[in-house]
């Protein structure tokens, strides 16, 4: 006699333990891999269809939650999880990523968590976002991990709304390990100059700098300190926020193009001091500048080195239509030669508008099309 999975495998399994001489292990494993099998079915096709998961995925997935008998347990993960704000995309994603979840017991595990994040000020579809972009925090205890790891950051951003802002911007910053690589990086920076102060904007701005270990941080001091600013300075904790958004490779690749354009080591040297962030500048935003600066303007490297910020001003909406006002207003003669792009960039837009722009429209009509249209100012 045959037998086939179906109503007939329970009988088998149960006559087998009854009857032991007469079905072996040998004379089980048809039906005891054929019960993996059909497992392993009901998990994929459960998280094609009610997890969103392509087959692909939905294969990887189902080989780590072997263990699931029923959909009982990842029903109630996901009903609690539509009822928490997370869509079909969040789910998708999260269980692409964290597929043990749907193992998890919601009123034990799940729950506590999203409890913490609501009353830090966490949740709904903002929570379904950082969630679903990066699960990896939901694994970690609340008392050993998530809540120690809150309190630090709360005794530099002090308020839970800035909490919830940097987590935002880098919510791996919860699955770093507090003690052996958040906190030396802190010392790292405090033993280097940079003040509780300057640590906390860094904090709230840039908080993957608490993620790349503490070799790191060390690292960019050398770096910056090779460009002459002294540990302690007030320039010196943006020296190590520009260092830490390029690697060596791409610093040395802005060196040789500055370089390219007539600039000495002195001339960097120089912008770099008074101005860190202009080395973040993209490759093309600093050809643009620099070729209305030296090409139009005819400055030379050493008066633009001397004036970095120039490069953190808006090529599109600052510089380009504000050097077009200027040369209207000097080729009509209604301003002095020596007033400079400079000076005009680093002003206010209202205060720009209302002083080189309406104060001259009736001697030179065309400063509209020059400034405002370009802006979407209405005529």
């Amino acid at each position: 006699m045959r037998f086939c999975l179906s109503n007939h495998h329970l009988f088998l399994l149960k006559s087998t333990f009854r009857y032991p001489t007469i079905y072996s292990a040998k004379t089980l494993l048809p039906f005891s891999t054929a019960t993996s099998t059909t497992q392993t079915h009901f998990l994929v096709d459960y998280l094609i269809q009610k997890c969103g998961l392509s087959r692909e995925k939905a294969n990887s997935a189902s080989k780590t939650l072997t263990h699931i008998k029923s959909p009982e347990k990842p029903n109630s993960v996901l009903d609690f999880l539509k009822q928490s704000g997370f869509n079909d995309t969040h789910i998708r994603d999260l269980i692409s990523k964290q597929p043990r979840l749907l193992t998890v017991k919601v009123e034990n595990t799940l729950k506590p968590k999203f409890l913490f994040f609501q009353e830090l000020g966490l949740y709904g579809t903002p929570f379904a976002e950082i969630a679903s972009r990066y699960p990896y925090f939901l694994s970690y205890s609340i008392e050993d991990h998530l809540q120690p790891t809150i309190s630090y950051l709360r005794s530099f951003l002090h308020t839970n709304d800035k909490i919830v802002r940097a987590i935002k911007k880098w919510a791996q910053v919860l699955s770093y390990d507090l003690q052996k690589q958040i906190m030396p990086c802190i010392e790292v920076m405090r033993k280097c100059g940079i003040t509780d102060h300057q640590i906390s904007t860094l904090i709230f701005n840039h908080p993957f700098f608490l993620t790349q270990g503490p070799q790191w941080i060390e690292t960019l001091v050398t770096r910056v300190e090779k460009f002459g600013i002294e540990r302690g300075s007030r320039m010196f904790v943006y020296g190590v926020l520009a260092m830490g958004k390029m690697s060596e490779t791409t610093m040395e690749a802005k060196l040789e193009l500055l370089k390219s354009f007539g600039w000495s080591e002195q001339d960097i040297l120089v912008a770099f001091q008074k101005e860190p962030r202009f080395m973040n500048m993209s490759e093309g935003k600093v050809r643009a500048v620099m070729r209305v600066l030296m090409v139009e303007l005819g400055l030379n490297p050493c008066e633009i080195a001397s004036r970095p910020k120039v490069f953190l001003i808006s090529l599109e909406k600052v510089l380009l239509p504000r050097h077009e006002v200027l040369k209207i207003l000097k080729g009509r003669g209604l301003v002095k030669e020596r007033v400079q792009l400079f000076t005009l960039a680093n002003m206010s837009g209202e205060s720009f508008l209302k002083n080189y722009v309406i104060r001259y429209l009736d001697r030179a009509p065309e400063l509209r099309e020059a400034y405002m249209v370009p802006l979407g100012i209405s005529r």
